[in-house]
């Protein structure tokens, strides 16, 4: 039960910081007749229903910190939620950046594989057209010439592909 703060009746109220019994007491006390019952009690009386009401004041006071109290840990709660929804995706992110690594990795590698191959295989093919070259051409002073231009120009083009193949394996290498 509340007492009203402008007629002194008791009233069931609805909300935990009601103060007033009804409309026409509210509208009393927006112009400014708060305890207007008291006018007419002895002092003693007087202050035992103010007393009352500071009693009543406390006790909502106490029920808005309660109220207050739940709210801030709803608010904790929902953070708290909050910041695991956002870790698990960073996580997940982190996770694919990590796949999607791994998968750049994998295709060098793979790149890097199969050029060391065709780098063997013109190593190979260019060495034994060599051979068949320098024993074609034994006799012939022109000829030795070309052959030699030739192993230049192939020694240069393996030099290349070699140095190229070793630029993409090093940082792997290296990390």
């Amino acid at each position: 039960m509340f007492l009203c703060r402008v007629c002194g009746e008791q009233f069931r109220a609805s909300r935990y910081n009601a103060l007033v019994c009804g409309e026409r007491c509210q509208k009393r006390l927006t112009r400014g007749h708060a305890f207007a019952y008291l006018a007419g009690l002895s002092k003693i009386r007087r202050d035992v229903e103010r007393a009352r009401h500071r009693r009543l004041d406390r006790w909502r006071l106490e029920q808005r910190q309660a109220v207050l109290d739940v709210e801030q840990q709803r608010e904790a709660n929902r953070s708290a939620r909050v910041q695991r929804r956002q870790q698990r995706a960073a996580a997940k992110i982190d996770a694919a950046e990590r796949r999607e690594a791994r998968y750049e990795r994998q295709v060098e590698e793979d790149q890097a594989r199969e050029r060391k191959a065709r780098i063997e295989w013109l190593v190979n093919f260019f060495g034994d057209a060599m051979d068949r070259l320098e024993y074609m051409v034994a006799d012939s002073p022109e000829a030795k010439a070309v052959l030699a231009l030739v192993q230049d120009v192939v020694s240069d083009t393996i030099d290349d592909e070699l140095e190229v193949a070793m630029a993409r394996l090093m940082p792997q290498s290296a990390g």
